[in-house]
């Protein structure tokens, strides 16, 4: 009976053995995982936060353009009368009659618009984006990019569909974002799932 005895103590003893070592290799693996989602999570979090810092700076700074194309527009209309004695000026203001130079809206000339500020600070918020998921934001950023880089005069036309991408932008942003945030929701539900099994 002494020998069942010892038997079954050391087939209790190597039991809890193997079951310890079973509980530490699941709440190892575990931690790893909630680790890894809370690093990720954390991540997404900072991200959407330049994201947004970042949509606001850029929607600010076109907005601001905008306004100055457009009082340039207004007060060019309203320099036309000047030029009466001089001919030569005067068929250059019609030429250009409704027209606004990019560079009195970015301060720049024209040789350094690729290299100013504001085209690298779209080029950059460009590249956050996934080329794929986040094309229509990446179309939109193009169209910007374009906008101040490749013209040197801006029409009253230009001014009202610059206008409608700034809307689109909006939009879109706020679409990933939403997208973005139900991500970090999901992940945060699993790991609590986890945790609450456990």
């Amino acid at each position: 009976m002494n020998e069942f005895s010892n038997e079954l103590l050391s087939i209790g003893v190597v039991l809890t053995f193997i079951g310890t070592m079973i509980t530490i290799y699941y709440t190892r693996r575990n931690l790893k995982t909630t680790k890894y989602i809370d690093t990720i999570t954390s991540e997404r979090i900072k991200w959407l936060d330049i994201i947004r810092k970042e949509v606001a700076n850029i929607i600010t700074n076109i907005h601001f353009t905008l306004k100055i194309y457009s009082d340039n527009i207004k007060n060019r209309e309203s320099q036309i009368q000047n030029y009466e004695n001089n001919i030569e000026a005067q068929v250059e203001a019609q030429m250009r009659y409704f027209d606004t130079p990019t560079s009195s809206a970015l301060g720049q000339k024209k040789e350094i618009w690729s290299q100013s500020d504001f085209i690298w600070f779209l080029h950059l918020f460009k590249l956050r984006l996934n080329p794929t998921e986040d094309k229509r934001i990446i179309d939109i950023l193009d169209y910007f990019i374009k906008f101040y880089a490749e013209s040197e005069y801006k029409s009253a036309s230009e001014i009202p569909e610059a206008k409608e991408k700034v809307k689109q932008l909006i939009e879109q942003t706020q679409e990933l974002l939403k997208q973005e945030w139900e991500k970090i929701k999901l992940e945060s539900r699993g790991r609590f799932k986890r945790t609450k099994n456990n």
